[in-house]
């Protein structure tokens, strides 16, 4: 017999198949299961209503990023190059995010917008190489006004800090922005089944 590999979406009928997502930057198939609902709540302060929202330094103050809103007087901004935003859960409150959505800012064009950036994680809160870094982006150039994107990846540890660090724009001179950064943990994943639209036997029978 024979096993396609579904190495690519191609021959994939998505009619017949269950539970499947087609990862196209790491080309396989998986079955991550359905995310929660946004885990950080409507900021109203760095400190509002729980939690703490920080930031390496801000033009805009750290809790526009976790706000739930949009505009150019709602977003996050600090200088290109390194600037971090990060939110505190809180003690006994540790997460195991796996999904995050990230909004640009709406500002009238997308140079201040994320090109670059890493998602990391720690439970001291120190960032001196303790956390573990667990998804990292590059070359996110495509961004739309006020277009929101959704990004994946694998984790199974709860932490309680969890910070972007963005290393490059798409073309401010001096400045990054976060229009709203969202994070989800996953549910259960349900059984993921795969039917190929045609089947080709190595031999005849």
């Amino acid at each position: 017999g024979i096993a396609d590999e579904f190495a690519d979406g191609t021959g994939v009928d998505a009619t017949a198949s269950l539970n499947e997502t087609y990862d196209a930057t790491g080309d396989y198939y998986h079955n991550r299961g359905t995310p929660s609902a946004e885990l950080i709540p409507t900021m109203t302060s760095d400190t509002a209503p729980s939690g703490v929202a920080s930031a390496s330094s801000a033009i805009n103050p750290a809790f526009h990023a976790f706000n739930d809103a949009s505009g150019d007087s709602n977003k996050w901004a600090g200088p290109v190059g390194g600037g971090w935003v990060q939110y505190d859960f809180g003690a006994s409150n540790e997460k195991t995010i796996q999904q995050y959505t990230l909004q640009d800012a709406n500002r009238g064009d997308t140079t201040m917008t994320s090109k670059d950036w890493t998602i990391s994680a720690s439970n001291t809160g120190a960032f001196a190489g303790e956390e573990a870094v667990l998804d990292t982006q590059a070359g996110i150039d495509d961004w739309t006004l006020n277009e929101v994107k959704t990004f994946n990846f694998a984790n199974g540890v709860a932490y309680r800090y969890w910070r972007m660090t963005i290393t490059a724009n798409n073309g401010h001179i001096s400045n990054v922005s976060v229009g709203e950064l969202d994070m989800m943990e996953m549910g259960v994943s349900s059984n993921m089944t795969i039917i190929s639209e045609t089947f080709t036997a190595e031999t005849a029978p």
